[in-house]
C-alpha cells in the first residue's frame, strides 16, 4: 500500500512540473500564437549608405517599427504591418544619414509584435571614413575674384537653340551666370540669339559677344572665310568699329545688355568657315585708336591657345591701349593652363572664353573619351581646376548644348535625354554655384593616405563665408577635414558621383567650432560651403 502511495505521489509531481514548464514564457516568437520578427540581428553599413532594405517576417499578428534613439535612422518607410488572420513577410525601406563622423556608431531598431506584446531588435552599425586629407584655408591670402561661368550659345551652326527650359537648368539651377554669343557679319542676323540670351540675362548672366569675322566688304579677301589669311582693311578700323557699337546699340533696343565684345574669335587661325586674320601690330593699331568706340567694354585677344601671347603682351605693354581694353582672355585648344602675369600686374581681368573636349580628342594619355563622370573628372573638372589655379576670372566653355557639354542635345553619344543636365553640366554647377562672385583664397591640402591622383581643391571667400570645391579622382572613398581661420557657424555640402546629382552630404563641426569634417565618395566632387 505504501508503494502505490510513493507511486502515485511522485506521478502527481511530475504531472504538476510538466504543467508548470509548459505554462513559462518563451523567447522564442514563433511558439507563440502570432509572431515577428526581423531576418537577421545585425546590420552593418558603409558610411554613406543612404537608404537600405530590411525584412520582417510575421504570422497572424500586428507589429510595428520603431527607434528609441541614435543618429543613424532618418526615417521608415513602413511602421505598422502584419495581420492577425495570415502569415507574410514585409519589405521595408529605411532611410540613412551618413556618418560623417570620426567613430563608428550603432543604433536599434525595434520590433514590437502586438499578440504577445515582446520586442525584438535588429542593431544596425555604421561604418565611418578615416580621415584621409586635411584642407587649411587662409583667407589672408588671396587671389583672383571669380566673374563666373557659362557657355556659347550659337544655334545657326548646330541648330540645337536652348530652350527656356535649358537656360532655366543651366543658369537658375546650375548658376551658370555668362553667356557667349556670335556677333554675325550681317546685321539681319543680329536678331537670332536674343531672346535666349535675355532669357538668360533675366537669371542674372552677363553677355558677352565674339566677332567671327567682320563684313566681307572690309575684308583683303572680300570673303568672310581667312582660309587664305583674309583680314581686316586698315581703311574698315572705323567701319568695323561702328559696326560693333551698332551690334551693342541694336541689342540694347532690344533689352538686352551686351557685357563685352571682342575684337576677334582666334585671330591666330585660319578656317575656311567665319574667321579673320589679325597680327599683334594690326590688333594694337585697332585698340588704340578704336577700342574705346565700340559702345562696351572689350575683350583681346581669344587666340586660339594659352601658348600665343603676342596679341595681349603687345596691347598690355602700350601706355595707350592698356586704358582701351578691359578683358584679357585665351582659349585653350593645344595649350596648357598658365596665369598671365601681365595681365595681373596692369590690372585685367583674365577669362578663358572657349574650350570643348569631345571624342576626337582622343590619345595615348585619354585613349577613349567618354561622358561618364569619372572620364569628366579627369576631363573638364581638372581644367577648371587649373583654370582657377591660374587666376583665372572666368571659365566660359564652348557649345552649351551638346552630346560634350552641359546639357544634352539629341545626339544618341549622350547618357541622359535631350534636356537634362549632363555630368558635366554638374560639375560645371559645383563651381559655378560655389566660387562665382567670390575671391579665390589660399588652401593647402595635405592627404594622410595613399591615393592614385591628387586630391584637387581650390577655396573662395566672400559676404561671411568661405565655399571649397574639391575633386576626388581615386575609387577610396576619403574622409576630408577642412581647418577653418576663424569660428564656424554652419556648415553644409553637395556631392556629385555617378549614381547621384549635387546630393547633400552632412558636415560635423568640431567641438572647438575650428573645422568641420566631411565624407567624400570615390569618383566623386564635392561643394562645401562654411558660414564664418
Amino acid at each position: 500500500m505504501k508503494n502505490i502511495l510513493f507511486l502515485f505521489c511522485v506521478f502527481l509531481l511530475a504531472n504538476l512540473t510538466l504543467q508548470s514548464c509548459k505554462n513559462e514564457p518563451t523567447d522564442d516568437p514563433e511558439a507563440t500564437t502570432g509572431y515577428a520578427k526581423f531576418t537577421q540581428d545585425s546590420l552593418f553599413l558603409d558610411w554613406d549608405t543612404k537608404s537600405v532594405t530590411i525584412k520582417v517576417e510575421w504570422g497572424q499578428t500586428v507589429w510595428k517599427l520603431a527607434k528609441v534613439s541614435g543618429d543613424i535612422i532618418n526615417s521608415i518607410g513602413i511602421e505598422k504591418g502584419g495581420s492577425q488572420s495570415t502569415d507574410g513577410d514585409t519589405s521595408v525601406d529605411i532611410t540613412v544619414n551618413q556618418n560623417t563622423g570620426g567613430t563608428i556608431r550603432s543604433e536599434y531598431l525595434y520590433l514590437t509584435n502586438f499578440s504577445t506584446q515582446k520586442t525584438v531588435k535588429l542593431k544596425l552599425i555604421q561604418k565611418t571614413t578615416s580621415i584621409g586629407a586635411k584642407i587649411t584655408l587662409n583667407t589672408n591670402v588671396t587671389y583672383q575674384k571669380v566673374t563666373g561661368f557659362g557657355g556659347m550659345l550659337n544655334p545657326s551652326w548646330t541648330g540645337n537653340n536652348l530652350t527656356d527650359a535649358d537656360v532655366q537648368k543651366l543658369y537658375g539651377d546650375m548658376g551658370f551666370n555668362i553667356i557667349r554669343m556670335m556677333l554675325y557679319p550681317n546685321k539681319s542676323d543680329w536678331g537670332l540669339n536674343t531672346a535666349t540670351a535675355k532669357k538668360a540675362q533675366s537669371l542674372g548672366a552677363i553677355v558677352f559677344a565674339s566677332p567671327w569675322t567682320p563684313p566681307a566688304s572690309m575684308k583683303s579677301n572680300g570673303k568672310t572665310s581667312n582660309a587664305e589669311g583674309g583680314y581686316l582693311l586698315p581703311a574698315s578700323y572705323a567701319d568695323f568699329a561702328a559696326h560693333i557699337k551698332a551690334f551693342v546699340d541694336y541689342q540694347k533696343q532690344q533689352g538686352l545688355n551686351i557685357y563685352a565684345v571682342s575684337v576677334q574669335n582666334e585671330p591666330n587661325w585660319k578656317v575656311d568657315y567665319d574667321g579673320c586674320s589679325w597680327s599683334a601690330a594690326q590688333m594694337l593699331d585697332f585698340v588704340k585708336n578704336y577700342g574705346d568706340q565700340v559702345g562696351t567694354k572689350l575683350i583681346a585677344a581669344e587666340a586660339v591657345n594659352n601658348y600665343d601671347k603676342t596679341y595681349t603682351n603687345a596691347l598690355l605693354n602700350d601706355a595707350v591701349a592698356v586704358n582701351k581694353f578691359d578683358i584679357v582672355a585665351t582659349h585653350l585648344y593645344g595649350s596648357t593652363i598658365t596665369p598671365d602675369a601681365l595681365a595681373a600686374q596692369k590690372g585685367k581681368e583674365f577669362w578663358m572664353t572657349e574650350h570643348c573636349i569631345t571624342d576626337n580628342d582622343a590619345n595615348a594619355t585619354i585613349p577613349a573619351i567618354n561622358w561618364t563622370l569619372d572620364a569628366s573628372l579627369d576631363i573638364l573638372a581638372k581644367e577648371i581646376h587649373d583654370c582657377m589655379d591660374a587666376n583665372m576670372n572666368a571659365f566660359v566653355w564652348w557649345y552649351l548644348k551638346r552630346y560634350y557639354s552641359m546639357i544634352a542635345d539629341g545626339d544618341s553619344r549622350n547618357l541622359v535625354a535631350s534636356g537634362e543636365i549632363s555630368k558635366r553640366g554638374y560639375i560645371m554647377g559645383h563651381y559655378a554655384k560655389y566660387a562665382t562672385g567670390k575671391t579665390r583664397i589660399k588652401n593647402d591640402i595635405v592627404t594622410a593616405i595613399t591615393l592614385e591622383k591628387s586630391l584637387l581643391s581650390t577655396a573662395y571667400y566672400g559676404n561671411n563665408e568661405i565655399t571649397v570645391v574639391v575633386v576626388n579622382r581615386n575609387t577610396m572613398p576619403v574622409r576630408i577635414e577642412l581647418s577653418s581661420p576663424s569660428i564656424v557657424s554652419s556648415a553644409t555640402a553637395v556631392e556629385t558621383t555617378e549614381s547621384k546629382n549635387m546630393e547633400s552630404l552632412v558636415p560635423e563641426i568640431a567641438n572647438n567650432k575650428y573645422s568641420i569634417t566631411v565624407g567624400m565618395s570615390g569618383n566623386s566632387i564635392m561643394s562645401v560651403r562654411i558660414k564664418i
